[in-house]
């Protein structure tokens, strides 16, 4: 059988090529290819202006994220996809964590509380994308508490505001510090004078969802541009079966109005020649159905709750010629609220909490002293204000004051940093760059990155890089507690990561480009959650006895008595990433990717597959106008392969572990344009053909998989006013 659906895989894949090949790259008209190059020109060698046009539009497509500056994918030190516009509507994509599982080296992850996104074979349970960083406009997103980012409907920003998403993956600490450890990624908004006008829409979908949104934006006269985008879901969610629970009469295993998902998020934006405002706003709430954390199955008052904002002003004056200076101040907010019901117990409501304001300043000087040498540096400094709560509450709504593990913290990171790239030929280019990171907890890092770049003809480059990065221990990490389980760790140290890999991309005939990435990752100091079976097993200072009742542990012999994090074990991802992508001048586009990696964990002596880690996954994605449409219809078929992955925590009877099995998924989106004028529709179906598939539980929950869904469908219809 997995023979079988290789073989198909590669048959799906190779039919599209095979027939007209297509891409996933830059679609522009030449109206919006001259705006961006007046917008760029100011940061750009009047060499580089030159070359960017639709003659040649993959390799000289400009990124401004690898390097925190403009430059060409050819110039950067990383490998890099990015997503348009254009292409989260020709393809339907509903969410950010679709648009990345399209993209080599992604695959997601979804047991029904957040979507995780797994990059170069690491997709750790509970991890919320802690080892991703995401940025709207160059602004992170991670919550600065626990790390996490989200890659839903709410990721940041409304899908009409987004002009394109850029991807740079591998490590990208020596530039961005903390949580960049497998991936940077950028959603870049549209400006006013881009969108000129307003849009609204309005949708639904499988499962009672239903979704509104649109976007205004105009450059004035007096040269002020605004852009403002904002959108709402509301779903109710599956009706689900859990054979787990089937314990009747306790549960038949059944749960409805327990799924369901509520999310908003506005997006501002204001400019005025140097200076630029950005305001941000988000919310989201989500039920959990599979009996999350162990609790009880069914019962509406398990859900979780996030919301978070930002404020942003910068200033980015062209001091001279070859001097730029960006500076920027700014305010970031993080709320969450889970509440938790464990049936039976003494208390079994269990509510908790914390907020998260923190505020920073950062400046960075771009000198550009000669074509042969360029030089970026810069500082960034934050201050935190942390609080975390806890509430144990009976039916009745009588509250456990006795041992609540209150607390709030404040602290201060700095950071400063410092990049050269150095061309001694015109073939030839050398970038080293270098971070230094200081934390209250364990004192500071120094991450450096070094690429070297080089052009043995017109159309291919070869890249070779190194790179290491860290995540500092969240205040999650270093303080939660529940009383009765789990103890904090004052002594965590920060994972480190160090990357090696070997990219090379090759345009060809202008139509298609290939690019191809080996990569060797390994992490040390790796902070899982550790089960403690004895008090000598405890790292760090032991809580006092008003903090952690010791006396409320009943474990079984053999049993863990308490959980930790701790720093320990380590890692190692060795794979290839291999990328076809191609473009016609005719409106057809279409994308191929194949990842194959190996990933291992090593702890307590004994090395083992990372669980959550397919061995093998792609993508083949085909858009096309309808014939004789005039590129008022356009078809979008997508395939999606992903290899077995292994549960964790899990063994059948042989010892190994257990594992989910290989799928492969076909969706479908059709767009209508200006049918009449100003007027779009598009109809995406999901899982077309039903395929019964599976995501790993085990870890928190009951489950050993967590099932996915089945066939399901979204409809959008949007009105531009001009």
């Amino acid at each position: 059988m997995k023979s079988q659906k290789a073989c198909l895989f590669l048959l799906l894949t190779a039919l599209p090529f095979s027939l007209v090949p297509a891409g996933l790259v830059r679609a522009q008209t030449a109206d919006e290819d001259t705006m961006l190059r007046e917008d760029l020109a100011p940061y750009l060698e009047k060499e580089e202006t030159a070359r960017w046009s639709l003659t040649n539009p993959f390799s000289e497509e400009l990124v401004q994220t690898a390097e925190k500056q403009v430059q060409t994918i050819r110039q950067t030190p990383a490998a890099i996809d990015v997503i348009t516009g254009e292409e989260i509507q020709r393809y339907g994509y509903p969410n950010l964590i679709d648009f990345l599982a399209s993209l080599p080296g992604f695959y997601s992850y979804y047991p029904r509380d957040y979507r995780i996104a797994g990059v170069r074979g690491f997709c750790r349970q509970g991890s919320w994308n802690n080892r991703i960083l995401i940025l709207v406009d160059g602004h992170s997103i991670n919550s600065d508490f626990d790390g996490s980012s989200f890659v839903e409907e709410d990721f940041g920003v409304g899908l009409d505001g987004v002009d394109r998403i850029e991807i740079v993956r591998g490590p990208g600490s020596s530039l961005y510090g903390s949580n960049a450890l497998f991936a940077v990624i950028n959603i870049i908004t549209k400006s006013g004078k881009e969108l000129d006008g307003g849009l609204v829409k309005a949708g639904g979908a499988s499962y009672g969802t239903w979704m509104a949104g649109g976007a205004f934006g105009k450059k004035f006269a007096n040269k002020i541009d605004i852009m403002a985008s904002g959108q709402f879901l509301d779903s109710y969610g599956r009706e689900l079966y859990y054979q787990e629970y089937d314990n009747p009469p306790d549960s038949d295993g059944r749960t409805s109005n327990t799924d369901s998902l509520r999310n908003w998020v506005a997006y501002t934006k204001l400019s005025y020649q140097d200076l630029s405002f950005k305001f941000q706003a988000k919310d989201r709430r989500k039920d959990l159905p599979q009996g999350a954390y162990f609790t009880t199955l069914g019962d509406d008052r398990n859900f979780l709750r996030d919301g978070s904002g930002f404020a942003e002003a910068r200033w980015d004056p062209q001091l001279t010629p070859d001097l730029s200076l960006s500076s920027r101040v700014y305010a970031d907010f993080v709320h969450y609220n889970g509440s938790y019901y464990y049936k039976g117990d003494e208390y079994p409501l269990s509510l908790e909490g914390w907020d998260d304001w923190y505020t920073g300043a950062e400046v960075k000087l771009n000198w550009k002293q000669s074509r042969f040498f360029k030089l970026l540096g810069g500082g960034e400094y934050q201050y935190h204000w942390q609080d975390f709560w806890l509430r144990y509450e009976t039916d009745d709504g009588e509250v456990d004051t006795d041992s609540d593990p209150d607390w709030d913290k404040t602290n201060g990171t700095g950071a400063v940093f410092l990049h050269a790239k150095i061309e001694p030929w015109k073939k030839l280019s050398i970038n080293v760059g270098l971070r230094y990171d200081h934390f209250p907890g364990f004192g500071g890092e120094l991450n450096p990155r070094a690429g070297v770049i080089y052009t043995p003809y017109s159309s291919g480059t070869i890249k070779l890089l190194y790179g290491q990065a860290f995540r500092a221990p969240s205040q999650y990490e270093y303080n939660y507690t529940d009383i009765y389980y789990y103890l904090p760790n004052d002594v965590l140290e920060p994972e480190k990561l160090y990357t090696y890999e070997l990219v090379f991309e090759q345009s060809i005939k202008q139509n298609l480009f290939l690019s191809a990435s080996a990569y060797l990752t390994d992490i040390d100091n790796l902070i899982n959650q550790v089960e403690i079976y004895d008090p000598s097993q405890i790292v760090g200072t032991p809580p006092e006895q008003e903090v952690i009742d010791w006396s409320m542990s009943n474990a079984a012999p053999n049993e863990a008595i308490f959980l930790q994090f701790q720093n320990y074990g380590s890692i190692r991802s060795y794979g290839i990433d291999l990328s076809l992508r191609a473009k016609w001048p005719n409106g057809i586009e279409g994308f191929l990717n194949t990842t194959l990696q190996k990933t291992e964990e090593t702890s307590g002596g004994e090395t083992l597959n990372l669980s959550n880690s397919p061995a093998v996954f792609g993508n083949v994605g085909l858009s096309f106008p309808f014939p004789y449409t005039r590129k008022h219809f356009f078809l979008s078929p997508h395939f999606q392969f992903s290899g077995e992955r292994d549960i964790q925590g899990t063994e059948d009877e042989s010892g190994n572990p257990l594992t989910t099995g290989a799928y492969l998924l076909t969706n479908l989106n059709l767009v209508l344009r200006d049918l009449p004028k100003d007027l779009q529709a598009s109809l995406g179906f999901y899982n077309l053909f039903d395929v019964d598939y599976s995501f790993p539980g085990g870890g928190d929950f009951v489950q050993n998989r967590i099932r996915a869904d089945g066939i399901n469908f979204r409809f959008l219809v949007s009105y531009t006013i001009r």
